[in-house]
Formats: structure tokens, sequence, C-alpha cells
């Protein structure tokens, strides 16, 4: 069973992969920049979402990642551009954003992280400092030292270790501290044209060239060599190479190389993948195959060719292998496994929903989790999987928080019409609200149940939703409000707004309503209003006569 704050580290993770899309636009452009703008816009909405929803987003902050509910929530493969470890050497160990935190705080947050990332002087304890947050915290220590301040109690042998302790902590912060620029490089980019201008001006036929010395000659001692080296390929290398080679000379000479036989090579080395468990070989072999669909024209006759490996992975029979290699730990593991969901489109989305419903390791899990947030638009559909009444509960609210704001209202009302039918009682509150606060039908429901709100506000706030909405699934709530005991109690430009309202909808269906009321009667102190509520139903007939005579 997933742990219950699982949703918890993935609204996180999204939130501090938004950082990281902000964070490459801030480095590659001005900070003014629409890119950088709209960058900072969605990593503060997400963020204010998370607080919103969590009240508290509380980052630890370890040497290698920040971490939520003690899993990694955000890691970098680039030890230079890695926000964790410099938060962490310069004294901070957790971040909490709280309820309240506004937009301005959120990008000014953003800034913060990418000056302690891109300014290894700057301390970033200090610029959080400065920043002057209102709604988000830190926890900091002045050093690694801090931990060993001296008891007054201690002795001098005791003072004397206590320093040697509190230098060799500060030799191990030096020693963290002294690479963390190293392995960047900078280079100087040119348009060639001096270059090619410097080979022009070299003679050709200068010097002497020993026999076999020919850089483009390929004699027989080189494709020996060739060959004693292929001999320690293992057999997927061999299936690369193969597969490049061929891909190649089918642009350089199609006319000359079978098409059929590069067709059978694809779909066979793909087969092989599957066969074989190699799921680092497969997704390898299907990237190769995706970049020369993106650079082939679907009327070409190629594109076939490389159409094909797809379509014969997408079968039925295929899909299953994938799932069984997924589940049995097949070579490359999880994040190779959703490379081959990525290269293989809409059908990757519903091998993913089907792997999901039988994974049994939190890694996959998590790694098929943010496949099918990224990707989930290409079938919506694929999440019904999920959320049958025979899947377990948190298997439903994954498949829930990834639909949710990523999928058309429409889809995800079919969704949820799933999910309302699940056995487990959170479930069904859970999609009941989601239903409701973000499909068209659910909206309509909350106004046609604010019609009878106590609130007035609320009431007349739905008459404007509905009428606007053209809603006429409301005429029978309006009519039942209009002849319940409770409506003469309203003031009058309420009680004419649901005429009004009756009027538009109804149309001619609620003449004989109409009628009725223009009849209506009341208690001796309900009088003047029952008289007009008469006035504003025989107003309405007339309108409705007046509207179908001038048709």
């Amino acid at each position: 069973m997933a742990d219950p704050n699982q949703e918890r580290v993935w609204f996180a993770r999204e939130v501090m992969g938004l950082f990281v899309k902000a964070f490459t636009q801030l480095k590659l452009y001005p900070h003014d920049h629409a890119y950088v703008v709209e960058a900072l816009e969605k990593f503060g909405t997400r963020l204010r979402a998370f607080v919103k929803l969590h009240s508290v987003l509380r980052f630890k902050v370890s040497q290698d990642n920040l971490t939520v509910e003690d899993q990694p929530v955000y890691e970098s493969e680039n030890p230079n551009e890695n926000l964790a470890f410099r938060l962490y050497v310069d004294g901070l160990r957790e971040i909490a954003i709280a309820q309240g935190v506004t937009q301005e705080e959120a990008a000014k947050l953003a800034h913060v992280f990418y000056q302690a990332i891109v300014d290894q002087d700057s301390d970033s304890t200090l610029l959080m400092w400065e920043a002057d947050f209102r709604n988000i915290d830190h926890v900091a220590i002045n050093s690694l030292t801090d931990a060993w301040e001296s008891p007054d109690y201690f002795n001098q042998d005791q003072l004397d270790l206590l320093k040697q302790m509190n230098r060799d902590v500060d030799s191990i912060v030096e020693s963290l501290t002294a690479n963390a620029g190293r392995g960047t490089y900078s280079f100087e980019l040119t348009d060639g044209g001096s270059e090619l201008e410097r080979a022009d001006d070299l003679d050709d036929d200068t010097g002497e060239r020993e026999d076999g010395d020919d850089i483009f000659d390929v004699d027989s001692g080189a494709i020996a060599d060739f060959a004693n080296s292929a001999k320690i390929w293992g057999p997927d290398r061999l299936l690369r190479v193969l597969n490049v080679e061929c891909l190649d000379g089918l642009a350089l000479m199609p006319d000359v190389m079978p098409m059929g036989l590069v067709q059978w090579l694809t779909t066979e080395s793909v087969s092989m993948s599957l066969r074989s468990r190699d799921m680092d070989l497969l997704s390898d072999l299907l990237g190769q195959y995706a970049n020369e669909l993106d650079a082939t024209e679907e009327r070409d006759p190629t594109y076939q060719v490389f159409k094909g490996p797809f379509n014969f992975l997408g079968r039925e029979e295929n899909i299953e292998r994938l799932i069984r290699m997924a589940q049995g730990g097949g070579l490359g593991g999880p994040k190779a496994f959703t490379r081959i969901l990525h290269q293989m489109g809409e059908p990757g989305m519903l091998t993913a929903a089907s792997t999901y419903r039988v994974s049994e390791t939190q890694e996959l899990r998590d790694a098929l989790t943010d496949y099918m947030k990224d990707h989930v638009k290409l079938n919506p559909q694929a999440l019904q999987l999920l959320c049958r009444e025979d899947v377990d509960a948190e298997t439903v609210r994954t498949a829930l928080f990834v639909a949710n704001n990523r999928i058309s209202p429409r889809d995800l009302g079919e969704l949820l019409e799933v999910a309302r039918r699940h056995p487990d009682a959170e479930i069904q509150k859970y999609a009941e609200h989601l239903w409701r606060t973000n499909t068209d039908q659910g909206r309509v429901k909350i106004a046609i149940d604010a019609l009878t709100s106590d609130v007035r506000a609320d009431r007349v706030k739905s008459l404007k939703i509905l009428v606007r909405g053209k809603h006429v699934e409301a005429v029978e709530n309006l009519k039942a409000v209009i002849s319940g005991a409770e409506f003469l109690h309203k003031d009058a430009h309420e009680r004419k707004a649901f005429f009004d309202a009756l009027r538009f909808l109804g149309g001619m269906r609620a003449v004989g309503f109409l009628e009725e009321q223009t009849k209506r009667g009341a208690l001796i102190f309900n009088r003047r209003a029952a008289k007009e509520t008469r006035q504003f139903a025989s107003q309405a007939l007339k309108d409705l006569k007046n509207a179908t005579a001038g048709r």
C-alpha cells in the first residue's frame, strides 16, 4: 500500500520541477523576458496551490537533495548546479513556505535559489535573510561547527579536544566547497569563417605521406582491426551498430538498400529487445526510429519503415510483454521503462496505467506517476483503468491526482463518473469534490444547489450563472423554489429575478406554471408579497407572449 503522504511528495516534486524550468529560463534570457516571467508565474502558481491544499511546504536540506516526508523532491545530476548542495554548505537545513505566500514572494524565492546556484561567492542564508519574506521561513546554522558549542562544565582537556573537532569540521567544509566550481568549462562560439579561411590557406601537397597514411583509405588491415574490436561487443552493441548502419544506408542509398529488409530489421530488433528484457536497448532503438520519423514526411515511402516498430510494439500482446518486463525488473529499470513509454506515444499511456495497476515497488510507481503527469493528454481514458471498483483506494487517488488540472473537463467528468462508483467512502468524497469544482456538469450542480442557499448573494449569483450558461436543466428547480412557502419571504428584487430566470430558461414550457402563479394566494401577513408575485408572473407571461409574437 502506498504512503498516504505520497500525494504531498508528488506535488512537491512538481513544484520543484517548475523551479528547474524557471532556472533554465533565468540562465538563458534577461530576467524581464516573457519566457522568464511565464516560467516564474507557473512556479509561483503551483507553489501557492500546494500550500493552499496542504498548509505548508517544508523542505529538508541535505548535501545531495531536498526532501519532503523523507523522500527526495529535488536532485541535480550536475554538481555545479545543485541547489541542495549550495544551500547545505551555507548552513541552511530547512525551508518552510506557509499558506498565504504571494506570487511576488514565490518569484523572489526563485531568484534567491537562482543566485545561490550561479554565484558561488554568495551566501544563501544571507540571501534568504535579506529577502525579508513574510510567509517563508528558514532554519540555518552559522556553520557546521555550531553543533559543537563548548559547555561551561568542560575541563581544559575536553575543550582542547572540542577545538580539534571544530578544526576537523572546518577542513571538511573547506574541502567540500573547494571543488564546487570544478568541471565548469567555457567555450568561444564563432561562425567558423576564420577557421575555414585558415584551412584554405594550407597546401594539400605540402610534405610527404607514407604509404597507408591516407585517412580516407580503408584497407584490409583496418577492416581486420574493426572485426577484432567487434568480437568483444555484446549482442546489444552489435544490434545497435547494425541498426545505425542500415538506417544510414537507407538514407544514403535508398535505391540500393532493400526497404523491406530494413523494415524487418527494425521490427525484429524490437522483438529481440523484448525477449532479452533489455529496456535500455529497446529505448535506444526506439529513440533512433523516432528521430528518423521526425525527419521524414508521412507521404515518404520510408515513413512506414520507421513507423512499423511502433505499430508492432503497440500490439496488445507486446504491451503485455512490456508490463511483465517492468514487473520483473528488466535491464535499465523504471527510468528506461518510462523512456520506452515516451517513445510509444498514445499506447504508452495505456501501458503505463496497466503497469501501475500491477506494480509492486514504490520506485516503479513513482516513475510511472511522473510519466503519466507529463503524458496524460495523449490518452486520458487510460486513467479509467486505475479508478475501477476493484482497484485499491491509493491507486485511485493517484489517478485523480494525475488527472486534476491536466485533462479537459469533459475527460475529467468521464473519469470521475468511474471514480464516484468506487466502494471507498473517501474516494467517493474526493471524486465528488473534483466533479463539482472542475467539470461543467459539477459547476451547474453547484449553481442549482445554491438556489436554496441561506445566503442571498449566493442565490443571486447562481441565477446569473444559470441564465448566462442557458442551463435549462435548472427549470424544475426554479419552479420548486418559486412555489415554496419561503419564496414570499424574499425581497421583491430577488423574487423578480427568479421569475425572469424561469421565463428565459423555461420559455413556453413555463407558461402553465406562470399562469398558476398569477392566482397565487397567501396568508394575511404575506398578502403584499403574494400580490407582487402575481404581478411578476403576469409580467413574465406578457414578456413571453411579446417575444413569441415578435419572431
